[in-house]
């Protein structure tokens, strides 16, 4: 039950404690009555309802106030159910009679309803069944498998006045709750708590209507998806992933008693997860990971194929315009099959990694398929071109220092490290080398990574796997791989590991040059502040990025791949070198 409801049932709590008084004059007797959610709700025109007639249609010769349904305190919430009041049961029902009806709450806005929410009793006929034959037309259908097994099914009704959703837990076999939302406020109806879960509905296809997307703000982002009172403590369909929101972060999985099915045109293809960067104040890029086998799991080439074709059978219908294909470019991190689109109203790309092989040639199954989306003047590094069309860096080292801030209180820092959310993925490695190339603006984000360090979602990256693919292909990208203390320079015998001060010395180094380092700990040994989340990774091997220091402090400032509330962190500097298990340098050679 979501928290508005429990609100009103507080209020009502108190009103029911006194019904007897209130709704009869012979000091606490029962009443029995037969009613019909039919009297108020029209399908064809749901919110002409107004709170008068609510009440001439439940009105009762006798009765203090109507015996049918009870007001919130502010009046903008009516109760209808079963019962009411402690001594009035309700035979409640609905379409014709043929659905039982537990509660219904109508929601009342600038005086008239909003939106309605229906409970049906376990026990009564399938409100599905019998809405497609008053309706006349078959619902969309919708399964939404939650991370603890329950299933929850949506069936759903689009009406030129409203949106009827019918959700149900197909697991337990509850009745469900229908609910009945203006068109614009499709989202509301698109969640339902099963136990200790909610299961989601997410439709991003505002994200391909051209040239609308561009001109949206963080401002309307959050008025689009504000659902207050529904019983979340936090935003449950996306997280802003800084605190300048500047990114923010649609995912299947945003927490862990939440799965949201995220869906895209017309809700054919399902996504795994999406992000939108915003310029200005308006939307100037959206990054789209259709599929990723870090958050899906694996996926054959037939099926892969097929989704491939129905994402750009989508755009080219969208966009109207015919695709031509990207050839790869000598220095790309993974080979991969990319077509790109350009439209008076947006350059879309589309890319998945090279699969397949047999004989001496090594077989690769699919890893990612993504589709990047800029207004159409915004075609930069994002899409895998720069001024030279070359897969490389434009950063130069010596414009690095200039991303360096120094506070009065000695605080000594790199700013615009972009922020990326790994989720629940074991991807701490490739989730601070994608933000470390998205800082030297480098087209290579952590799917790409993860393919070619062979990272598991859930048994993440080993720092020496990662240092090896490092190595290799530093040189495609115009940049220096160094690594500064690791496993395989222990190994040799003219090797000399840093002390505390040398690497209280490379830190303060690198720093001051702009370059942020890649730093590998044995995570929850050291006090950090913050301290590490409840509920999050809190002990084993981590990497993270360390961006700053501050010498009179004697602190590391670093920074982890989560999300907003991670972009700067502190730990002590002696404790910092004594958790270390590696420290890496990536660096721009120009």
């Amino acid at each position: 039950m979501n928290t508005s409801r429990v609100l009103l049932l507080l209020v009502l709590a108190v009103s029911a404690s006194s019904a007897r008084s209130q709704n009869s004059d012979d000091g606490g007797r029962s009443y029995e009555f037969k009613g019909s959610l039919d009297a108020v709700l029209s399908l064809a025109d749901p919110f002409a309802l107004t709170p008068e007639k609510l009440e001439a249609a439940y009105a009762r010769e006798g009765f203090k106030t109507s015996p049918f349904f009870a007001w919130s305190a502010d009046r903008s919430k009516a109760r209808l159910g079963r019962h009411p009041y402690a001594n009035i049961n309700v035979d409640f029902t609905m379409l014709g009679g043929r659905v039982d009806v537990e509660e219904a709450v109508i929601v009342f806005k600038d005086g008239k309803a909003d939106s309605y929410e229906i409970e049906v009793p376990d026990g009564s006929p399938d409100p599905s069944a019998v809405l497609r034959s008053v309706l006349k037309d078959a619902p969309a259908v919708r399964l939404v498998k939650t991370q603890r097994g329950t299933a929850v099914t949506f069936s759903s009704w689009v009406q030129p006045r409203a949106v009827i959703v019918h959700s149900q837990d197909t697991v337990e076999k509850h009745a469900g709750v229908v609910t009945i939302v203006k068109p614009a406020e499709a989202g509301h109806a698109c969640i339902h708590k099963a136990g200790a879960e909610f299961a989601l509905l997410c439709d991003l296809d505002f994200l391909l209507d051209y040239p609308s997307t561009w001109q949206l703000s963080a401002e309307s982002m959050d008025q689009r998806f504000d659902f207050a009172g529904r019983g979340f403590k936090e935003q449950p369909f996306f997280k802003w992933l800084s605190d300048k929101k500047d990114r923010l972060r649609f995912a299947r999985q945003p927490f862990s008693n939440i799965t949201v099915d995220l869906r895209l045109f017309g809700g054919r293809v399902a996504v795994d997860e999406a992000t939108v960067d915003f310029t200005n104040g308006r939307a100037s890029l959206v990054n789209v990971s259709v599929y990723n086998r870090g958050d899906s799991g694996g996926m054959g080439p037939p099926e892969f194929e097929a989704l491939f074709k129905a994402c750009g059978q989508a755009l080219g219908q969208l966009l109207k315009v015919s695709p031509q294909r990207r050839q790869n470019g000598a220095n790309q991190a993974v080979k991969t099959v990319g077509w790109m689109w350009q439209a008076p109203v947006c350059l879309a790309l589309m890319e998945h990694n090279e699969y397949g092989g047999g004989g001496k040639k090594k077989m690769v199954m699919p890893e990612f398929l993504r589709l990047k989306l800029a207004p159409p003047a915004n075609k930069d590094w994002n899409f895998g071109v720069s001024a030279t069309g070359l897969l490389t860096s434009t950063v130069t080292k010596s414009s690095l220092s200039k991303n360096v801030t120094k506070k009065p209180e000695g605080d000594v820092y790199i700013t615009g490290v972009p922020m990326v959310d790994q989720g629940a993925k074991g991807y701490c490695v490739v989730a601070s080398c994608q933000r470390l190339f998205e800082y030297y603006k480098i087209a290579c984000d952590q799917h790409e990574m993860a393919q070619l360090a062979g990272t598991g979602a859930r048994t993440g990256t080993s720092s020496m796997a990662m240092e090896e693919t490092l190595g290799k292909i530093d040189n495609r990208f115009k940049t220096r791989f160094k690594p500064l203390i690791s496993p395989s320079l222990r190994r040799e015998r003219s090797y000399r590991a840093p002390d505390e001060k040398k690497f209280g010395e490379l830190v303060k180094s690198y720093v001051t040059e702009g370059v942020p380092l890649l730093w590998a700990l044995d995570l929850g040994v050291a006090k950090e502040d913050p301290p590490l989340p409840v509920g999050g990774q809190m002990s084993g091997g981590h990497m993270r990025m360390i961006i700053g220091y501050n010498e009179t402090k004697g602190q590391l400032l670093f920074t982890d791949s989560w999300g907003a509330g991670h972009e700067l962190k502190r730990m002590r500097l002696d404790d910092g070198f004594r958790v270390t298990e590696g420290l890496y340098v990536l660096q721009p050679r120009g």
